[in-house]
């Protein structure tokens, strides 16, 4: 998986003229219109904006929760405390200072173990603003991590109806271990956007779950049971369940064939091949009466035009009388010259 890059040129709009350091970026291409539009509605709601940690001293943990995955039966490690270069040092304090303003983080006393501060170094240019509406929320449990010599995410993603997707997959690039998790919640959402989008989004249909399958590959995912996740997701689709057609629907009402004495119209076909058995016989020729379900049934070795030929005249003819109609299918045994003058 490759970091993701914007698809054009991006210009910094001020979202309050009174404070320059309240920027976001927006696309450079849009039309006039759009763009006017787009900065006034942003501009209106400015207040809602995070800009730092004071600004938003909670998360609601129906819209994301962070949890460690810790296994109860481990003893915990306790780590040697490391040292810092002064200037890092003060980067820390100021940090951790405005981590406890905001209330997202408290002091403790005498910890069990001990897990060291890790310093990363965040881009340059400020995070990508989007807004989108989520009509039917997913829930998305993300992870990642970083390896020796390269890093990785997974993802678990399960809709409404109780449909699920696990996804994991590998960095094309070095990411460290909290931007791998960015990075994994980002592929999840993504991930969510594709599936609903290939399904029923603005480009989609409702798909059967093979087709559904394929055309997800087509957009760049995949993973080992993917193919019976889209058929357990479409059977939970209540739309397809109501309106989609019926594939089974025969094309014609059925004629019921109707006998009106024993052993007047009578049916016979094929069947096998089946294992070898004595004699080399491998198929079994069957007869059977429209009215009182008689059967007649021999094995053969061989199912030509004149063992068919014989086993009716000897097994139906001889026995039960000329009948007055048989139905058999167009095998070539059966749909040929020499049948149908006999």
């Amino acid at each position: 998986m490759q970091r993701g890059e914007p698809v054009e040129d991006l210009v910094s709009i001020e979202v309050n003229p009174r404070e320059e350091n309240k920027t976001v970026r927006i696309g450079s291409n849009l039309k006039e219109d759009t763009k006017l539009e787009l900065v006034n509605l942003l501009r209106t709601y400015a207040d809602i904006f995070a800009w730092t940690a004071v600004y938003m001293p909670r998360i609601d943990p129906e819209v994301i929760t962070h949890r460690l995955n810790v296994d109860p039966s481990k003893k915990p490690v306790k780590r040697k405390k490391r040292t810092f270069a002064p200037g890092r040092q003060e980067k820390i304090e100021e940090e951790v200072d405005k981590l406890l303003t905001a209330n997202f983080i408290e002091k403790i006393y005498y910890p069990d173990w001990i897990a060291n501060v890790f310093m990363c170094t965040l881009p340059e240019d400020p995070p990508q603003l989007v807004i989108s509406k989520v009509p039917d929320p997913w829930t998305l449990y993300v992870d990642g991590s970083l390896a020796i010599g390269s890093s990785g995410a997974g993802i678990i993603l399960i809709s409404l109806e109780g449909f699920v997707v696990e996804y994991a997959f590998r960095f094309g690039f070095q990411a460290l271990n909290n931007e791998a998790e960015y990075e994994a919640l980002l592929a999840g959402i993504r991930l969510a956007h594709a599936l609903k989008e290939v399904y029923e989004g603005i480009c989609g249909q409702l798909l059967g779950g093979r087709t559904l399958a394929q055309k997800i590959l087509r957009q760049g995912y995949y993973w080992p049971i993917m193919q019976k996740d889209a058929i357990e997701f479409t059977r939970r689709c209540g739309k397809c369940q109501r309106f989609s057609p019926v594939t089974h629907t025969l094309v014609a009402p059925l004629t019921s064939i109707v006998s009106p004495i024993p052993f007047a119209i009578w049916g016979m076909d094929l069947l096998g091949p089946f294992p070898v058995a004595s004699g080399q016989r491998r198929f079994v020729i069957v007869a059977i009466d429209y009215f009182t379900k008689w059967i007649e049934a021999k094995s053969l070795a061989t199912i030509t035009s004149a063992k068919c030929e014989d086993f009716f005249w000897k097994n139906v003819v001889c026995r039960f009388g000329v009948p007055k109609a048989l139905v058999v299918d167009n095998g070539k045994q059966f749909d040929n010259k020499n049948f149908q003058t006999f």
